[in-house]
């Protein structure tokens, strides 16, 4: 089940759930071909802007220094509280750099904490339901799109990743038990974590317990359940495993990292 899943445009609005919660979106400069389901998108403005409790913050922090912001005043940023004490902190510069870059975040329950470090590009939606729920991402992480759901639960995501698109990261919500003795099969027993520099592929899952380590690269579609250890390693498959150690990766495309590595812009040395 998609925990973000666009299903219809509807009189220039956009329908989305998120755990079954509706929410409508408008559009700015829609442009969309008859006979394609192609739809240009330049400008998403969410209609849930919702914050209700006691001792909710947002904050900005700049150059070292905190300062409570006034959420209604950002355009990218789209929150809805439910509870108290819950704090979102944010770096600047903020989600640059993508076409549509916003920030959603859902939050039901208290005392939930969400950290966004500086130049953090991409498309969030993080929902936090129940306590305590921890939420980082690192700095210049550059994400296509992301769907996180935490139920009480840590995930934290480092600096200098990238993200395709589709994304979800997930803790159970509904109770695994014992057919006989109704004991809880299915707590958690690890936060989610993924490390720095991580390349994750287009419609990867991550559920309860999932850890990828430094310099890693996650398959397309991959479902990743438990926690590997071993940097520099490729991670794939459902459930996934490990198929390739001993590789790093980068941003460029493969015929321009050729051409720079030809032109000496990009030092290799053999093995051997």
């Amino acid at each position: 089940m998609k925990l973000f899943n666009k299903i219809k445009y509807e009189d220039g609005k956009r329908v989305y759930y998120i755990l079954g919660m509706k929410i409508l979106t408008y559009h700015k400069n829609i442009e969309a071909k008859k006979n394609h389901e192609t739809t240009i998108v330049t400008h998403d403005v969410f209609e849930m802007y919702d914050v209700v409790g006691e001792n909710n913050r947002l904050i900005f922090i700049e150059n070292g220094t905190e300062k409570e912001a006034d959420w209604h005043k950002m355009e990218w940023l789209n929150i809805r509280i439910v509870g108290n004490n819950n704090v979102i902190k944010i770096v600047y510069p903020p989600f640059k750099g993508l076409n549509s870059p916003h920030l959603t975040i859902t939050i039901e329950g208290n005392d939930n904490y969400c950290f966004f470090d500086k130049d953090v590009k991409g498309n969030i939606a993080v929902t936090c339901l129940e306590d305590n729920n921890v939420f980082e991402v690192g700095e210049c992480t550059d994400i296509g799109s992301v769907c996180v759901a935490l139920h009480g639960n840590v995930c934290k995501i480092g600096k200098h990743c990238m993200f395709s698109s589709d994304i979800e990261i997930w803790t159970d919500g509904h109770s695994v038990i014992d057919a006989e003795t109704k004991e809880l099969l299915n707590l958690p027993k690890t936060p989610v974590l993924i490390g720095d520099h991580c390349w994750i592929g287009r419609q990867a899952v991550f559920t309860k317990n999932a850890q990828i380590p430094n310099d890693c690269i996650v398959g397309i579609r991959s479902v990743v359940t438990k926690p590997f250890s071993k940097e520099h390693s490729i991670i794939a498959g459902s459930p996934a495993r490990q198929v390739k150690t001993g590789i790093s990766w980068n941003g460029l495309r493969p015929t321009v990292y050729q051409k720079k590595v030809k032109a000496g812009n990009i030092k290799t040395f053999s093995r051997k």
